[in-house]
């Protein structure tokens, strides 16, 4: 796929530029999938408002990049420019530790515009900590390093192994034990978004889970409860776990895949995360890799 770009961009001739690094993304990294179609059309935006899209990689600073940022939220919402800088990052990402076309990404430390509430398209979820997770999980019944039992224990495992390998909720629950190599260290399963079959590494903490479960002759699921019941359980344990830990009031299920994802992010590259987790939108995981404000 090739983004038709403005014909007055120039690029020094022998330099890689950011063009060169979108037409490689398009080509090799952005497959056939549920939302190429808009990023293509983000891509091309871009291309039209981008001054240094012929400029040579080495040569981009946070000045420029900066520059950049404050003409476009002189005219679109911050939400919008945040993407299209976080889309920038993450094609700089991938000249970085993909391509191997620079040696650092500038746009990882400019600070991103807050984004008012009415500008946001959905909760901005959390990390959570292994105080949250063990109140839960006792909420549910389950202790750690104990075998699960009952349909409520089950629904704790679910919970942390989302924490601990970024699984969405109906993923693990549809989860079989042909899907899991212990040995080999990793799940394979098909992903939704990017519509191919992708391995998910297990921590030590994941593989014990597995060890630890019991296998059915008759039910091929690791975690044989129901969807329905999974949700009812989470909802009446969470209940249980405020009177105690009242910080749980916003905890939801999904939070378990962000804090998933917080962690992967110290480990692998933006694109193999984006593999690993079935997420499409690349610029929506740039927020974790970047540079912590001083």
């Amino acid at each position: 796929m090739q983004i038709d770009f403005p014909p007055t961009t120039k690029t020094l001739l022998g330099k890689r530029t950011l063009r060169d690094v979108i037409n490689r993304y398009t080509d090799e990294f952005m497959p056939e999938k549920r939302g190429a179609a808009s990023i293509a059309k983000s891509l091309h935006d871009i291309g039209l408002s981008c001054p240094f899209l012929g400029d040579p990689l080495e040569r981009l600073t946070v000045e420029i990049i900066s520059e950049w940022l404050a003409q476009r939220l002189s005219g679109i919402a911050a939400s919008h420019a945040t993407y299209e800088l976080n889309l920038v990052t993450a094609l700089l990402e991938v000249a970085r530790a993909e391509l191997g076309w620079i040696k650092n990404n500038p746009a990882l430390s400019i600070a991103r515009p807050p984004i008012p509430a009415n500008d946001r398209s959905a909760p901005v979820p959390r990390r959570v900590s292994d105080v949250e997770i063990q109140t839960m999980c006792e909420a549910m019944g389950y202790e750690d390093g104990s075998m699960a039992a009952s349909g409520s224990q089950y629904t704790a495992v679910a919970f942390i192994l989302s924490v601990e390998t970024g699984m969405r909720k109906n993923e693990a629950l549809a989860l079989r034990w042909s899907d899991v190599f212990l040995d080999e260290g990793y799940i394979s399963i098909m992903g939704s978004e990017i519509e191919e079959i992708r391995k998910i590494p297990l921590s030590k903490k994941a593989t014990a889970l597995f060890s630890q479960l019991f296998r059915f002759e008759d039910d091929e699921r690791c975690i044989p409860v129901a969807h329905h019941f999974a949700s009812k359980t989470w909802t009446m344990a969470k209940k249980r776990a405020m009177q105690r830990l009242p910080s749980l009031e916003d905890l939801k299920f999904t939070d378990s895949r962000y804090e998933a994802t917080a962690r992967m992010a110290k480990n692998f590259s933006l694109l193999s995360l984006s593999k690993i987790l079935d997420h499409a939108n690349l610029p929506t995981l740039v927020p974790y890799y970047l540079e912590p404000e001083v």
